[in-house]
């Protein structure tokens, strides 16, 4: 996402650091959120879209979107998923609509990450505007948590989100709401019950209220979360003294809200004498607890942020997702994002997580950026993220790769390396991988994981769904619409690996296409015209064939016709 900040003619008035602020926290959600999308968003100072600002406040809104149905909006959310948790969340939301016959409305951002409005398009979008008396703004971008003052970056934050999406058109009584949002459909005062009067007590929830992630503010701005959360970038108010972050469970409303959001570790916590930490807030010289109860002093914390879209290999740097329990009960306690060639430990041996991919628990996530940080201990050593038992960095002559390392390796290579350093035997192959994955595909199986034979099969165009017109032996006839560029062929993946527990094909396979005629001219499979999201040409005797990922995206020549 790219968010283009527009600065009202009151912005001219504001101290240097105010722009450079702000343009610090665009420059966070833009990474953060990889629709690719521009987001065009009005700034004020001392006044909010034209209108003065009294007092200390700071205000974030969006420019009018549609109104939609209940039934409209699940179809957009379902056609728009974009993650495992996006998709968990939107299938245990109600059948029918919990706000009666009550319509819905969408911001301009949520219509251009879902196709219904030009990307790019150069109309405003949201509005933000900040009090201009405020005298304890902390401008800094690298100190945030100055005693006494606010976080800058944090409530710029807060306000772009509104901007975007982030609102609730609940209200307390008498007055009744004539519209609700899509985060009022994660509202909830109990499991299965939900709670759309402004006021009441209500918390965050995506599985149809039986998790309270966090609580939602009983006054003022109703989206935001109640004081008690603690130090938030999204609280109702902003804590003075300390750095006001965007947390976990914040990128996880913004991903459920309809955008997709990269997987980034930061956030992830590491178990250290001191309590857990963000991974991002470690510093040299911490004590963190390593396997057997002994604690290892931090020598380096190294970062990269990654372009995923234009790196030559993009499944040497594609993070793994593994999902709350997929080791074991609470093993890891939360979602953890690792790099490929990043090892786990697991029975007494460390293996690389793009080993133990399986499709269900632990998954190849598709992203356009990411931002990766590893941990050097004094030595190699087992600690724990978010529970999970995994290795600290291992220098094997990768350290370039990080931005913090001196010299820069254009394209970095997170792919597995043989190491001969490790604090536990590495495994590789062999029988003591295929015993590890058949144990993690019985954790899939106890939490209720299971294979669908629907390959799901469609095209989407510019946000559109279209399907099939006709199959028939295994061919597939879509019409496409005149002008399409570009068409994404989009299927339910999987992993070999996740079925045969003994072969070493951890790819995350779509659909194994054979033949593709657009207006019955051919497409040689080989053709520039299949962009990313194909794996190589594979051949066996005469047949050939090529394996998407699951979204593959196929470039469309120039025709004022229906294609077919």
């Amino acid at each position: 996402m790219d968010i283009n900040l527009e600065f009202d003619p009151s912005v001219a008035t504001a101290p240097a650091a105010f722009k450079v602020a702000l343009t610090a926290a665009a420059d966070y959600l833009d990474a953060l959120i990889t629709d690719p999308i521009t987001v065009n968003i009005a700034v004020g100072w001392g006044e909010y879209d034209g209108t003065p600002i009294t007092g200390y406040d700071s205000l974030g809104g969006t420019s009018s979107g549609p109104l939609l149905s209940y039934n409209q909006l699940i179809a957009l959310l379902k056609d728009n998923v974009s993650s495992p948790t996006d998709a968990a969340a939107i299938a245990d939301l109600p059948k029918t609509n919990p706000a009666g016959s009550s319509d819905f409305l969408i911001s301009p951002a949520e219509e251009k990450a879902w196709g219904l409005l030009p990307a790019s398009s150069s109309e405003i979008d949201g509005y933000v505007g900040f009090s201009s008396t405020y005298p304890d703004y902390n401008y800094s971008t690298t100190d945030r948590a100055v005693p006494n003052e606010a976080d800058f970056i944090g409530i710029a934050e807060h306000e772009l989100t509104h901007a975007l999406g982030r609102f609730s058109g609940v209200v307390a009584p008498p007055d009744t709401a004539g519209y609700y949002s899509v985060l009022d459909l994660f509202r909830y005062a109990a499991p299965g019950t939900a709670e759309l009067v402004g006021g009441a007590p209500a918390y965050f929830s995506i599985n149809d209220g039986t998790t309270d992630l966090n609580n939602f503010a009983t006054a003022s701005d109703y989206s935001d979360w109640a004081p008690s959360a603690g130090p938030d970038s999204f609280d109702a108010t902003a804590m003075l003294g300390v750095e006001n972050p965007v947390t976990p469970v914040d990128v996880t409303e913004l991903n459920v809200l309809g955008f997709a959001v990269a997987c980034f570790t930061r956030g992830t916590r590491i178990r250290t004498k001191r309590g857990e930490i963000a991974v991002e807030a470690l510093a040299v010289g911490d004590e963190v607890v390593v396997l057997g109860g002994d604690a290892r002093p931090v020598r380096w914390v190294g970062r990269r942020r990654i372009d995923i879209s234009r790196h030559p290999r993009p499944e040497t740097v594609c993070p793994v997702h593994i999902l709350p329990d997929a080791i074991a009960p609470g093993v890891p306690g939360r979602g953890v994002w690792v790099s490929p060639g990043h090892a786990l430990y697991i029975e007494g041996a460390l293996i690389p997580a793009e080993f133990l991919i399986n499709g269900a628990t632990i998954l190849r996530q598709r992203v356009e950026r990411v931002e990766y940080f590893h941990v050097e201990l004094d030595q190699h050593a087992v600690l724990f993220s978010e529970n999970l038992p995994s290795e600290s960095y291992l220098d094997t002559g990768n350290r370039a790769a990080f931005e913090n390392a001196g010299a820069l390796a254009l394209h970095p290579d997170f792919s597995p390396r043989h190491w001969s350093a490790t604090c536990v035997p590495l495994v590789l192959g062999g029988e003591r991988l295929f015993a590890a994955r058949r144990r993690l595909l019985g954790r899939v199986a106890e939490l209720g994981y299971g294979a669908s034979e629907d390959a799901d099969l469609h095209v989407r165009v510019a946000g559109r769904r279209i399907d099939p017109v006709r199959r028939a032996g295994g061919w597939h006839c879509f019409l496409l619409p005149a002008g399409a560029r570009e068409a994404r062929i989009l299927s339910r993946p999987g992993v070999p690996a996740g079925r045969d527990p003994e072969t070493m094909d951890c790819r995350t396979l779509g659909a194994q296409i054979a033949a593709i005629f657009l207006n019955e001219t051919l497409v040689p499979l080989d053709s520039p015209c299949l962009r990313a999201g194909f794996y190589p040409l594979e051949q066996e005797g005469a047949d050939a064939w090529r394996w998407s990922d699951g979204e593959g995206r196929l470039a469309l020549p120039a025709c004022a016709e229906p294609t077919a």
